[in-house]
């Protein structure tokens, strides 16, 4: 039985729509990413599972039953808000411990509760302190030990590491995951952050302008974005207009083979090459050619600029590759995309470039 289902979600505010028909299936235990920029919409739809927010339209259903009529307080969900929401005058035990108060859980079953919850949280030892003697981690695990007591159904959590630095992000992101997974509850987990979702989810909602772009697995959204909004916004993109003539599209002095199953529109004589800097290889046999000007250290790789004429291209190399500036190199293209009218129409592999 699937544990979350949004039928046709529609939120406006005047004349403008926040949320537009998202529809969305989620399963028991599944980690849903809703994942986009500022604006679109995914902040929206969270609070609209957790009965903050009335949709205009549409359906929420848990486990089969409707759920869009009920206040917060009656639904079996628990969200983990942004800044937390402690209570700056209460214990950590009695942060956790206060939803189970409001529903007149006896003291031992209270405390039980509360024992468990700072174990699975690992903050065995805190309980006597206040949110002011609390590190950002671990007024964080407070504020998911605070929800996961009161076992809802569905866990909501907006943006819960967007106060974190980088390093703690990194591994509460972890925890929560592993906490998630634990406990298999059922989580609806909003972010802007691309590589949050990506090492988190199960399944990634890629939201804009409050519409649903795509929702699909981690991988697919990575290697196969349906639209070039999610080419664009996930990961490093090569984005190249050009203009279709027979066979190919030709992005400046890029030819571009175009896939034999591709289903162009016919609308327009204009697409763009979606192309990742892993998928260019330098290769001293390869179609294209250029100049790199400029080598961009990443760590764990580096990026070269590469001027191709009317392009300006994005190549991944290895980190102990050295390749001045102003090095003259071919390369060729193991995978891209190509996309009409803002759709994917067509992903060509290996051996089908120009």
């Amino acid at each position: 039985m699937a544990g979350l289902t949004l039928v046709d979600l529609t939120k406006r505010y005047g004349g403008a729509t926040a949320v537009s028909n998202v529809s969305i299936t989620l399963n028991d235990g599944e980690l849903l990413s809703l994942l986009g920029p500022s604006g679109c919409g995914k902040t929206t739809t969270l609070r609209m599972i957790g009965g903050f927010i009335t949709p205009d339209e549409g359906d929420i259903l848990i486990d089969g039953q409707s759920i869009v009529r009920l206040p917060p307080e009656r639904r079996p969900t628990a969200m983990v808000f942004q800044r937390y929401a402690l209570w700056p005058h209460m214990t950590v035990y009695d942060n956790i411990a206060f939803g189970l108060q409001l529903r007149n859980k006896s003291r031992e079953e209270i405390r039980k509760t509360v024992d468990d919850a700072l174990v699975l949280t690992g903050l065995p030892g805190k309980e006597k302190r206040y949110p002011h003697q609390l590190s950002g981690g671990e007024a964080q695990r407070v504020a998911l030990a605070r929800a996961l007591v009161l076992e809802p159904r569905i866990l909501l959590l907006d943006e819960p590491l967007s106060n974190l630095d980088a390093q703690l992000r990194l591994r509460m992101r972890d925890e929560i995951r592993n906490i998630q997974q634990r406990v298999n509850i059922t989580t609806v987990f909003v972010t802007h952050d691309q590589e949050e979702a990506l090492a988190i989810a199960d399944r990634i909602g890629v939201m804009n302008g409050g519409h649903l772009e795509q929702l699909a697995s981690p991988d697919e959204i990575y290697t196969q974005p349906a639209t070039l909004f999610v080419a664009s916004f996930i990961g490093n993109m090569n984005l190249l207009p050009g203009s279709i003539t027979d066979g190919a599209v030709q992005c400046g002095l890029l030819g571009f083979a175009i896939p034999q199953d591709a289903r162009l529109s016919g609308s327009t004589r204009e697409a763009i090459i979606a192309v990742r800097p892993e998928e260019l290889v330098l290769d001293g046999h390869g179609p294209y050619h250029g100049q790199v000007t400029q080598s961009i250290n990443l760590g764990d790789h580096k990026l070269l600029v590469v001027d191709a004429g009317e392009q300006l291209v994005r190549v991944a190399v290895a980190r102990e590759d050295a390749v001045p500036r102003g090095t003259a190199v071919n390369f060729s293209a193991r995978r891209y995309h190509v996309y009409e009218d803002g759709v994917l129409r067509g992903t060509a592999v290996s051996n089908d470039t120009a």
